[in-house]
């Protein structure tokens, strides 16, 4: 009889632990459901945006040895006219110089030291219609 109570008493249990299983599965797939975004999508999933108008130094940050070292800085545009396009590059804080001018481009910045950060601007225009692009800091390792 004794064996009888306890074997009831499971068997009662049995219906309970499996109703408990299927709703923590059904909890689950909801919860996958409900993260992903739809199925049925047109859209790629989130890329590496490109920008049209970008500043880039390779490398970056420029790495240590004797002396003062390169990097290369290269900039790309569009539609907007080559006479608009400048680079201009600033030491620290320091007063901007003019570094390149053409809507396209790569060159040489031979003179990275480990003193201080060199920030790399892309304008389009000019004067008081001069407008920031992007810009690039350029360090070197010590």
């Amino acid at each position: 009889m004794h064996y009888s109570f306890w074997r009831t008493a499971n068997a009662l249990k049995q219906p309970r632990l499996r109703n408990l299983g299927s709703a923590l599965f059904f909890l689950l797939l909801l919860s996958i459901s409900c993260t992903q975004g739809p199925s049925n999508s047109t859209s790629a999933p989130s890329p590496v945006v490109k920008k049209d108008n970008y500043i880039k130094a390779t490398p970056n940050p420029v790495p240590a040895g004797p002396g003062v070292g390169t990097t290369t800085i290269s900039w790309a545009t569009k539609d907007i006219p080559a006479v608009d396009v400048h680079v201009f590059v600033a030491a620290a804080g320091g007063p901007e110089n003019l570094f390149a001018t053409a809507p396209e481009g790569s060159q040489d910045a031979p003179w990275i030291s480990s003193d201080a950060p060199f920030e790399f601007r892309l304008y389009s225009g000019s004067g008081s219609d001069r407008k920031l692009l992007d810009k690039v800091v350029v360090t070197r390792n010590k």
